[in-house]
């Protein structure tokens, strides 16, 4: 199991995007993947507001809103 520590930029994101379920609540998907490069910062998650593959042939692309490090990783 590993633990990664993220950090989203909350400007970066589509609001047009942000979906109510049925209690009111806004959700907002988000797909994270690590990296196998890490950058000058030790990040090596990517966080990006996902686009479905309908909203991706309608041109919404999986907007980049984040980025993260595995702080832990513990094997078993």
């Amino acid at each position: 199991m590993a633990i990664h520590r993220i950090s989203i930029c909350l400007s970066d994101i589509d609001q047009s995007r942000i979906v109510k379920d049925k209690n009111g609540k806004p959700w907002l998907k988000l797909t994270i993947f690590e990296s196998i490069q890490q950058t000058r910062l030790d990040d090596n998650i990517e966080v990006l507001q996902s686009a479905s593959l309908e909203e991706q042939e309608n041109g919404i692309v999986q907007q980049r809103v984040g980025r993260g490090r595995t702080v832990s990783s513990v094997l078993k």
